[in-house]
């Protein structure tokens, strides 16, 4: 309700000369070829574009890509904001993937196959995820193979690379999207909740879509004493390391991360997933009472619904439910272009376990 929203918008996309728009992906009403019709937008609703050439060959040095956006604001006022960006142009293909950003890639080939299980379904959306992470590679090794350009072979018996650094995660990335709750196959995902990943995803940001293919998976029964204590952090400090968050005018430091893998769930263990649109706390069956008494009051979980399970800060709370509270609260503040991520506890054995199963990779 408080933040800046842009009403009754429309959206222009034009490039240079050489290049052409040929699809858009999001939420909108298509008005023309270029021309994007927005009822309402905030800052972190994100729009797919794809161009393509309209000549063989760009003689320029860089294409000018320009977006604007007239809107009116919450007080009635027409406004328009330009954004320019200058592309530069390579003819050698290998530097041009070599320069590829991993997230954008992930981030707009969600939102084609998302418009693909509208067109032609699931298994079709699937196939194109694999598609792309599967040419992207390939095309990396034959320009590695003819030294970025074409007909000109490298030395014979050198060995080829499988991917640049920058996209050195881009196979998981694609095989973790096929496996989201958005397109994995089988009935496990109700309509409803793939109808809701399905608009989600359509508007995500690089940095949600980011967290919802692979999501980040936190140790908290071995948490270290300095794990989620509140710290003074200096005036516009923006952490650039992982392992710490801002919360206000302070940080908090988050537990271990591990593998998304259920080979490292154990039956004493406390772990909390976080996909970008919801928090989920697995609770082992083994774990200590202690653990389970400091967070939620009850000496033993048996016999009780997960689903009546909550972890709300109060005054008096020990310091390992604070320190946890602290964690949530800098998870959720991270993730501020989401809607509030509600935490839900999910025992080991219940059958929503597969829910938080879903978002693991094997």
């Amino acid at each position: 309700l408080t933040r800046k929203t842009a009403w009754e918008a429309v959206m222009r996309v034009r490039a240079s000369r050489g290049v052409k728009v040929t699809s858009f992906y999001g939420n909108f009403f298509l008005r023309g070829t270029d021309l994007l019709a927005l009822p309402n937008c905030d800052a972190d609703s994100a729009f797919g574009v794809e161009f393509t050439h309209e000549e063989k060959k760009i003689v320029q040095g860089a294409v000018t890509i320009q977006t604007a956006l007239l809107y009116t604001n919450s007080n009635g006022e027409r406004r328009i904001r330009v954004l320019t960006n200058c592309v530069p142009v390579s003819a050698n293909a290998k530097e041009v993937i070599e320069f590829a950003n991993n997230d954008a890639i992930c981030n707009l080939v969600a939102k084609r196959s998302a418009e693909a299980v509208l067109k032609s379904g699931f298994e079709d959306a699937r196939r194109k995820i694999y598609q792309l992470s599967s040419d992207v590679a390939n095309r990396y090794k034959s320009a590695s193979s003819y030294g970025g350009g074409y007909g000109m072979p490298g030395q014979q018996g050198q060995q080829q690379p499988g991917l640049p650094p920058n996209l050195n995660f881009l196979h998981v990335s694609s095989m973790a999207l096929q496996k989201s709750p958005a397109f994995r196959g089988g009935n496990g995902v109700s309509l409803d909740e793939r109808a809701a990943f399905l608009h989600m995803i359509l508007r995500m940001p690089i940095p949600l879509s980011k967290t919802f293919s692979c999501p980040n998976m936190y140790v908290i029964h071995t948490m270290t004493p300095d794990c989620g204590r509140l710290e003074p952090k200096a005036e516009g400090e923006t952490p650039s390391d992982p392992s710490y968050t801002v919360l206000g005018n302070q940080r908090v430091k988050l537990p271990q991360q591990t593998n998304l893998s259920s080979r490292v769930l154990a039956s004493d263990g406390l772990y909390l997933l976080n996909n970008g649109k919801e928090l989920l706390l697995w609770v082992g069956r083994g774990l200590r009472p202690d653990i389970v008494q400091s967070l939620f009051g009850l000496p033993s979980l048996d016999g009780i619904d997960s689903g009546l399970l909550r972890i709300v800060p109060t005054q008096g709370d020990n310091d390992f439910k604070t320190r946890l509270c602290n964690v949530l609260s800098g998870l959720r503040e991270r993730k501020r272009c989401s809607p509030f991520q509600q935490l839900h506890v999910i025992k080991e054995g219940e059958p929503v376990e597969a829910n938080f199963r879903a978002f693991l990779l094997d």
